[in-house]
């Protein structure tokens, strides 16, 4: 007799204690894989807004336009602070499966914290130009940009389609 033959009985099945520890072991997984795959966005959704959309080619090169806006929702003034000016927008792309295609390239940056104030009920939009090679994406592919602006994470999804 094995070490686990005192729990399984022949026709009694798992005891209630250990069904219920299973059940809530599944449980936790499904809600991890649901928000780490991006299908309940646990952030704020009207903190930041994002839109994206591709230029046509140029020198191998299909510039993405980002215009990002953080609101500030509340009736507090909010402090908005990044490392440097370079970290203000951080960013990377990857496909439909979760496969890295391209982040923002390394570029050298003045080590000075930068910060702004936002008053209760305003925002600040910037616009950015994302340089995506096009030799790693495929008309028709679905993309999923995941992006840090002024600290607050967030991702957009969107499909691939040749500009004209």
């Amino acid at each position: 007799m094995g070490y686990f033959s005192r729990f399984l009985k022949p026709g009694q099945g798992l005891p209630p204690m250990v069904r219920s520890t299973l059940l809530l072991v599944v449980a936790i997984v499904v809600v991890g894989l649901v928000v780490d795959g991006g299908y309940i966005d646990i952030e704020d959704p009207d903190k930041v807004t994002l839109t994206a959309q591709f230029g046509p080619l140029e020198d191998g090169v299909y510039p993405l336009k980002v215009s990002a806006r953080v609101q500030n929702i509340s009736d507090d003034p909010m402090l908005l602070t990044s490392p440097t000016p370079c970290d203000v927008f951080r960013w990377f792309l990857l496909d439909d499966n979760n496969d890295f295609i391209q982040s923002k390239p390394e570029e050298v940056c003045p080590q000075a914290m930068v910060s702004l104030n936002l008053a209760a009920g305003k925002y600040q939009e910037a616009e950015f130009i994302l340089p995506i090679d096009a030799r790693r994406i495929e008309p028709g592919g679905n993309l999923r940009l995941r992006y840090k602006y002024w600290g607050i994470e967030g991702q957009t999804k969107f499909v691939f389609e040749t500009p004209q």
